[in-house]
């Protein structure tokens, strides 16, 4: 089935005209097949063709050779054809012809062989089946072609493990190659979509920079090579508009989006986004008119689309747009839409995060072994190198100076080897240390998601709020084992991003978005405390802020939560107020499993613990020494 189109212009024709190709899009014939492999081997001027046309003339001759059993045409035709739907992200037409390419990859080039195999991960992690991703990630760590899982990660909302193994294991590029360009690009994704909006807006500004840069040096003999820089270049702008509109700067962000959209209007996964984007940028500013123009582009666009993140843009995008222009049935229809695939995205990421678990050691086991492979073979080749200039001075040193040379190269030798072997230990216990703390985690956040796919699955309110009070204790300490595994330090834990990370975690949970609730940190910089006593304090935080979280800003809008924390020499002092309406001593239930947590925990602290309610609120206190703490 040919694809909708619009007419050529004469530019495209004359071109058409001139290599030969006119009709190939239109009739299906073996002599048509021959041409379109000609032109797909040796030209480069494929650039000028739009994505529809390219899709119309490689589809009808790839169907051809496939119905006539010309396997080796239809194998020339294949990786084209599977671009072009990669390029519109149009991944239920690109599988199938992929999964034909991967019977058949040893038919390939060792290029085309890893190209196809990247582009089968992708349209697997475009469709949401991360199953059949991570295997095909296996087969690219098993070939030596890739060394991290971030893109996984990524898929499965795991952002600060995915920001962790893309800083770990993607090597920092030349900023001088274009290639390189991709790796700003990436890490500044991977925080925006973290919502570390300023981190991200660091890595795009660095990347425009570069991009920049090798624009005024590269020679226009290479049109291919620059055109490559402009997309990245508009790419980088259009995503520091995409970071304005994140800061609520909509007016701000309409420039670098449209300078995007004129840079890389053949790559058409940009145009929808852009569109989107914009349309959502005039909407916000009242300008209905072009919030339309921008919208209906997309609407017609989406069509075919199976990317994850421009339906989720969409469907909020139309839910606001028709609230805004009053016409509420549609505006519940795509209301009902977004909730229902946030619903089937939020199933489908537990379900991955399990995958991902139960796939990883795998995965991180292949990978060792790929390391421990490189690592071999520089022995070897460096051990060669060795024999080969000893044989050299062989023949010109003379007996006792060969000897003497031998001894001083067999002690230097042992004690090198010596200092390798304490190094090697040192860094085996550090990444060891950090594999614990990470599989804790892991276990941790396992056992969250296993609660939560329970708590859908049960109608019961008290029942979920069990639940949701268990989550919130595991990611208490998950937290913790988050924080020892992603810094050098493996006993102590920085309390004041911990205790705002668990806050931040709380407040996603309890407070809806319409609750203006400010919360104060006055929390000591740099305070650090041993693993034991952190979970503890997370603890006790944990019970105390959830209680004001449920009931303190019941019937509110607004409201206000202290947290502090400091110390004097071995002293530490706590304090967490809410500005609630206090609580009903007859109400207090002393026999409650929190309350008797928020005891126990300071009883392991060995911390004195007060609280204080009246109509303005409820106040806890407590403190205790670091000195008095059993740290064995």
């Amino acid at each position: 089935m040919l694809v909708a189109s619009q007419p050529l212009s004469k530019k495209v024709q004359d071109k058409i005209d001139q290599i030969g190709l006119h009709g190939v899009d239109l009739i299906a014939s073996e002599k048509n097949v021959k041409l379109l492999i000609a032109f797909c081997d040796t030209s480069t001027d494929n650039l000028i063709f739009p994505n529809y046309y390219l899709e119309n003339l490689l589809a009808l001759q790839y169907q051809f050779a496939k119905n006539n059993n010309l396997k080796e045409y239809q194998l020339k035709l294949a990786y084209p054809l599977a671009s072009i739907y990669h390029d519109q992200t149009k991944f239920d037409k690109e599988l199938p012809v992929l999964k034909y390419l991967q019977v058949n990859l040893t038919k390939l080039s060792s290029l085309t062989q890893k190209y196809v195999l990247v582009k089968l991960e992708q349209a697997y992690r475009g469709k949401n089946e991360l199953g059949n991703a991570i295997e095909i990630r296996k087969i690219r760590l098993n070939r030596g072609e890739v060394s991290t899982l971030w893109e996984i990660y990524r898929d499965c909302e795991l952002y600060n493990d995915a920001i962790y193994d893309f800083r770990m294991n993607q090597p920092l590029p030349n900023k001088n190659y274009i290639f390189g360009l991709n790796y700003y690009s990436y890490f500044g994704d991977l925080f925006f979509d973290n919502n570390e909006i300023d981190s991200a807006i660091k890595y795009y500004k660095i990347g425009l920079h570069n991009a920049n840069e090798l624009l005024s040096r590269l020679p226009q003999s290479k049109p291919i090579d620059i055109v490559d820089v402009k997309f990245w270049r508009g790419n980088f702008m259009g995503s520091l508009g995409k970071c304005d509109m994140a800061k609520g700067y909509y007016a701000k962000a309409i420039q670098p989006l449209l300078f995007d959209l004129a840079s890389n209007e053949k790559s058409p996964e940009n145009k929808t986004h852009n569109w989107l984007l914009l349309s959502e940028c005039y909407l916000e500013l009242n300008d209905l008119s072009k919030s339309k123009l921008y919208y209906d582009s997309s609407r017609h666009d989406m069509t075919g689309k199976s990317n994850k993140r421009d339906i989720v843009k969409f469907y909020k995008l139309s839910t606001k747009y028709y609230s805004k222009i009053h016409k509420n049935d549609s505006a519940l229809f795509f209301s009902q839409k977004y909730i229902a695939y946030m619903d089937l995205l939020q199933d489908n990421v537990q379900k991955n995060q399990v995958l991902l678990n139960i796939g990883k050691l795998e995965i991180k086991k292949n990978r060792a072994d790929l390391e421990a492979t490189k690592k071999s073979l520089t022995i070897e080749k460096v051990s060669s190198m060795y024999q080969k200039n000893y044989l050299l001075l062989s023949f010109f040193f003379l007996f006792a100076t060969i000897v003497f040379t031998i001894l001083l190269y067999q002690i230097n030798i042992s004690k090198t080897r010596n200092n390798k072997i304490i190094a090697l230990e040192v860094e085996r216990n550090d990444i060891l240390l950090k594999e614990i703390h990470h599989r804790v985690k892991n276990n941790l956040q396992v056992m969250y998601s296993l609660l939560n796919m329970q708590k859908r699955r049960n109608d019961n309110d008290s029942t979920k709020a069990i639940l949701t009070s268990v989550q919130n204790r595991i990611q208490t300490m998950a937290l913790v084992h988050q924080n020892l595994y992603t810094t050098e330090n493996f006993e102590t834990v920085e309390v004041s991003a911990y205790v705002k990370s668990l806050i931040s975690h709380l407040k996603m949970i309890y407070l809806l978005d319409e609750k203006n609730i400010i919360i104060d940190f006055e929390i000591e910089p740099h305070l650090m405390l041993p693993m034991e006593q952190i979970i503890s304090l997370g603890l006790i935080i944990n019970e105390i802020v959830s209680n004001s979280f449920k009931y303190a800003y019941v019937n509110r809008e607004y409201g206000s939560l202290l947290v502090k924390i400091n110390h004097l020499d071995a002293t530490y002092f706590v304090e967490i107020k809410d500005d609630g309406p206090g609580i009903d001593k007859s109400k207090i239930d002393l026999s409650s499993l929190g309350l008797k947590l928020i005891v126990l925990m300071s009883e392991q602290l060995k911390a004195n613990h007060h609280y204080s309610y009246d109509s303005n609120g409820v106040a806890h206190y407590f403190n205790f020494r670091l000195d008095n703490l059993n740290l064995a």
